[in-house]
């Protein structure tokens, strides 16, 4: 389904109860092993809250093998970027905007909440539920890196993120 710095996400079907997920798949090494740590972390503190309504991933499980971890999520449909793309780019209608605008801003007060930093908020991190039963409804995704704020609020580093 796509590809990502760290991994990439595989449509799959689950055999324990037949449905289709999003399987995150990241090949475990050194470095993206501290990622890999980080992404487990912050998504079993959003685990603890209803993600239902704050519009973020719903993440159903973890497990890895000798080389791969891979991480379960609900299938989303596709993400900001890509319906851009689909439109040649077209200006979207401001009502769209605003839903969405708002579902991100439920999201991001959700994380604040949580004090979590999603760190690599854009639209190819924004999906759509189901654009024809649900129009317009997103969920965030990805965090790989994010942080919790008391992990980082001391850094002296000029940023937290990719530029």
């Amino acid at each position: 389904m796509g590809q990502g710095t760290f991994g990439k996400v595989s449509k799959c079907w689950r055999g324990s109860d037949g449905e289709l997920v999003a399987v995150k798949i990241m090949k475990i090494d050194d470095h993206r092993n501290r990622v890999i740590q980080n992404e487990l972390k912050l998504i079993n503190a959003l685990s603890r809250t209803n993600v239902r309504t704050s519009h973020i991933v719903q993440f159903h499980e973890a497990f890895h093998d000798l080389t791969h971890y891979h991480l379960v999520f609900e299938l989303l449909e596709k993400n900001l970027h890509q319906l851009q793309k689909e439109t040649g780019f077209t200006p979207m209608a401001v009502g769209h905007i605003r839903t969405i605008t708002c579902q991100m801003i439920q999201a991001l007060a959700k994380l604040k909440d949580l004090t979590i930093i999603h760190a690599d908020l854009k639209p190819e991190n924004i999906m759509l539920v189901d654009q024809c039963r649900h129009p317009f409804r997103v969920k965030l995704i990805d965090f790989g890196s994010a942080s919790i704020f008391d992990e980082v609020r001391f850094v002296k580093e000029p940023y937290i993120q990719s530029r």
